[in-house]
């Protein structure tokens, strides 16, 4: 260190932030306040240095997200707030308290903007009978969630003093709501931009009681329900189908995620989504049977509300769901083995073969299932359904790619008869990729799962022939140029080398000069084959 300069490099870096103007030091607290969420931070903050200090105090937006576990120090906490609109917030259910019930005392309930908390089961009906004591003309959202105990339910009625708060655009409640005979479609309004609900069964509204809901919010952009609790569901409450002329149609929504085991077809069938081309919609739907439900599934054939099969089926109703018309690329992937997650991805606009997968503003449908997919003797019709119901819903549609990322033993019940006429009812198809899924644990410390069996040449064989099917007067999918393979053993590439060779061959003398089959990125003829 040069001794002339009088600073250590700990002093130096201290003096470059010192002068700081007073402004950028403002957006760091609050970057670190958005980051951390914690009023605690500003505390800190506020107790570093005078100048700090100083600042700090004169920022009022940094002091309006407030924990509720500052207890006698929240007054001075809302002072530094200087009428900013407030933020309450409870990170973790063990820090509520009865003492936070004491602090909200405090507060002028006019003032807050949203409550965001985490409850003990034992409080969260005080807290819902504190909101219910009191007005709120600038609660814009609320999210109430405690942890879920399938023994015990946490009901209220949401009242708010007798005046639904005018500005409430956002609900979350999980394992928390209104009884069942409390359920009116008003409880909040009929302003709602986003409302999701996480409940068990017990608590879960009736389909029309649901449908008043989203009826009375034409606003809604996001919608979701999630059930947890006991299955099968008891549908013992009255009316819990609608008429089947009901229609209840959401020119705004952008996100529809439902995860409950029966309601799905039947919300889809009451469920009108216009497509809207200046903006995408993201859905995500999950259906989901535990293996021993399934050896019971035949003894409910009667039921008024069908069990669905081992893997959700693209759903029949569709006509309401304007946007599939517009749809020009599928993705038809397995996530995970552990969790029988499947995703159905749709995008409703062409885009470059690059970066299709990777569109934000189409729509994506998620399904889930339970099924036996590493047992290779063991094929599921219901994934050979789904992939055929590919071509009965996007007919009409501008389809332009097809991805599958699945076991390759998934595709063994597909006949070259099947293939044919998948790829006739997708007429402007120009490219079909098969890519081996990777399987990774969601969770860190759990191992990653098996690798699924690698199947046989055979599972693409018929495909292959199918694409190689001409006639003087017509040929399948005309418009494919593209066959990309990635991820197969080499004991599947050399089964299948011979039948690529003649597909491109035939394809080419067909009038499709630019058809290739890729592997591995290496079109074919290539080192790979």
């Amino acid at each position: 260190m040069n001794v002339q300069d009088g600073q250590s490099p700990k002093n130096r870096v201290a003096s470059r932030s010192y002068t700081l103007p007073d402004e950028l030091l403002c957006l760091i607290f609050r970057s670190i306040r958005l980051v951390e969420g914690t009023s605690v931070d500003m505390i800190s903050i506020s107790h570093v240095c005078y100048r700090w200090r100083s600042v700090a105090l004169h920022c009022p937006d940094l002091w309006s997200h407030l924990a509720l576990e500052h207890g006698g120090f929240t007054p001075t906490l809302i002072e530094r707030a200087k009428g900013e609109p407030l933020h309450l917030y409870e990170p973790q259910e063990y820090s509520w308290n009865r003492r936070s019930l004491n602090t909200l005392q405090w507060i002028d309930s006019n003032i807050i903007n949203s409550i965001d908390l985490q409850l003990r089961i034992d409080l969260a009906e005080q807290f819902c009978d504190y909101l219910d004591s009191h007005t709120w003309d600038s609660l814009e959202l609320l999210a109430i969630s405690t942890d879920y105990d399938d023994s015990a339910f946490t009901c209220a009625d949401f009242t708010f003093g007798g005046r639904i708060p005018p500005k409430l655009h956002h609900v979350r409640l999980c394992n928390i709501g209104p009884g069942y005979h409390a359920r009116t479609g008003t409880e909040f309004g009929k302003n709602l931009r986003s409302l999701e609900l996480e409940l068990d069964s017990e608590l879960l509204p009736s389909l029309s009681s649901f449908l008043d809901m989203i009826e009375t919010n034409p606003q809604l952009e996001s919608l979701s329900l999630t059930v947890h609790g006991r299955w099968p569901f008891d549908y013992e409450h009255e009316d819990p189908i609608p008429e089947p002329s009901r229609l209840v149609t959401l020119n705004h929504l952008r996100s529809l995620t439902i995860k409950e085991n029966k309601y799905i077809p039947y919300i889809l069938a009451h469920l009108a989504i216009p497509y809207n081309p200046n903006r995408g919609l993201h859905c995500q739907l999950h259906a989901r049977l535990e293996p021993e439900e399934l050896d019971s599934a035949e003894s409910q054939e009667a039921s008024p509300l069908p069990v669905p099969g081992p893997l959700f089926c693209i759903p029949q109703i569709h006509s309401n769901i304007g946007v599939i018309p517009a749809v020009s690329a599928v993705s038809f992937r397995q996530n995970n083995p552990l969790f029988s997650d499947w995703e159905f991805g749709l995008f409703a606009r062409r885009l470059e073969p690059a970066n299709w997968e990777d569109a934000r503003d189409g729509l994506s449908i998620f399904l889930a299932g339970w099924g036996s997919p590493d047992e290779e003797e063991k094929f599921d019709p219901s994934i050979r359904l789904n992939i055929m119901r590919i071509g009965h819903v996007f007919q009409h549609s501008p389809l332009s790619h097809l991805e599958f990322y699945v076991p390759l033993n998934f595709l063994r019940g597909m006949a070259i008869e099947d293939w044919i006429t998948l790829f006739r009812s997708l007429p402007f198809l120009t490219t079909f990729k098969y890519e081996k899924p990777i399987f990774k644990s969601p969770c860190d410390g759990i191992p990653d799962p098996p690798p699924p069996l690698e199947g046989s040449p055979d599972c693409l064989l018929p495909l292959l022939q199918a694409l190689a099917e001409s006639s003087s007067s017509s040929l399948v999918a005309p418009a494919m140029i593209t066959v990309d393979l990635k991820g197969l053993s080499p004991a599947v590439l050399s089964g299948i080398q011979d039948d690529v060779r003649q597909c491109v061959q035939i394809r080419r003398e067909s009038g499709v000069a630019t058809f290739q089959v890729v592997v591995d990125d290496v079109p074919y003829p290539g080192s790979n084959l």
